[in-house]
Order: C-alpha cells, then sequence, then structure tokens
C-alpha cells in the first residue's frame, strides 16, 4: 500500500489533490509489547506501549529520551469560579474563594 503525508501529517493512502503530499514507506512491523506511531520527524518510530497507570503519576513519551516518563499528577485542584451578586454596579468573580472587581 503506497501511504502519502503532507507536512507531516499522519500517512493517508491517498491525497485530497493539492500540492505537498510526499510518499512515505509503510509502517514497521512491531513486536509484542511494541506499538507502531507516527512522528514528524523522524517518521515511523516502534517504541514500547504505554505501562500500566501509576496512581499519582501520567506517562508521557518523550522523544529525545525514547522512553515513557512518568510525570506526577498537579495536587493543584482546579479553577472554581463563582459569579456572584453585583457589587456597586460592577460584576464580582469569586476566583477559588477570593473575590476579584
Amino acid at each position: 500500500m503506497t501511504l502519502y503525508s503532507k507536512n507531516g501529517s499522519i500517512p493517508k493512502d491517498h491525497t485530497d489533490g493539492t500540492d505537498g503530499w510526499v510518499e512515505v514507506p509503510e509502517p514497521p512491523l512491531p513486536r509484542s509489547g511494541e506499538e507502531t506511531v507516527w512522528w514528524c520527524p523522524p517518521g515511523w518510530v516502534v517504541r514500547p506501549v504505554e505501562p500500566e497507570p501509576v496512581e499519582g503519576y501520567v506517562w508521557k513519551w518523550s522523544q529525545s529520551e525514547e522512553k515513557w516518563v512518568d510525570y506526577p499528577i498537579d495536587p493543584e485542584p482546579p479553577l472554581k469560579l463563582t459569579l456572584l451578586e453585583k457589587v456597586d454596579s460592577k460584576p464580582t468573580v469569586k476566583i477559588n474563594g477570593n473575590v476579584s472587581l
């Protein structure tokens, strides 16, 4: 099967007819415990599958280190906005419990 990519896009088996599409090789077949993904550059990459989740961490692929890296999940709660009554004719918003005019 012939595959095409434009400006590093994920390869497809067809183009949209515009200029700039280039032919790319077929993806290599991964071994057990691996997956094939498209990175531009370098192109097709065979890497280990994402490890099992670890509580309090998220896995992210480091292309420069060519390995999965675990990052701690930010313990900060999400930003909480609360619209309050108008104060002195101005809308007032409470951000994480603090009043902001």
